[in-house]
């Protein structure tokens, strides 16, 4: 589905479908700003390019201020956004759990995951996450989240 042929479908007749057209547009959305991510970097989301990628604004829409703690954090959590300040100022702290603050080599994983979050709010799925996160570190889907996997599970 290409999320400009909008007049192709009919309007969401439940708040059900209404969600369910939301979450594709937002997922196809993300996929596109993973691919612009991409573009600007040059290579796939890595260490030695997550400064550039974390202060450009093109690639996340507000200022992120990364904190190593698990305050806020549910037990499963690996990471988790925090909005400060009104719209028009927002920044937001991302707190990753203190495990990951010893290595930085999974850091790209995390944050590429946490960005559809810091971009789109907490509206978006996990599907969006692993999508947008996969496509800035040029890997499959299913090769990104079994990483990410092997990266929480070893720290």
């Amino acid at each position: 589905m290409n999320s400009g042929d909008l007049h192709d479908f009919p309007l969401p007749a439940t708040a059900e479908e209404s969600h369910e057209l939301l979450d594709v547009l937002i997922k196809e959305h993300a996929e596109r700003s993973a691919e612009r991510a991409l573009e600007r970097l040059g290579e796939a989301l890595h260490p030695g390019n997550l400064s550039a990628y974390m202060a450009d604004s093109a690639c996340l829409r507000y200022p992120v201020t990364i904190v190593y703690s698990s305050d806020g954090l549910e037990e499963h959590q690996f990471a988790e956004v925090f909005f400060d300040g009104p719209e028009s100022a927002r920044a937001c702290t991302l707190h990753i759990h203190p495990r990951f603050e010893s290595r930085p080599e999974s850091l790209p994983l995390l944050i590429a995951y946490m960005a559809p979050v810091i971009n789109y709010g907490h509206i978006v799925t996990p599907e969006v996450c692993e999508s947008y996160a996969a496509t800035l570190l040029a890997m499959d889907t299913d090769a990104y989240y079994t990483a990410l996997c092997i990266a929480v599970d070893q720290a």
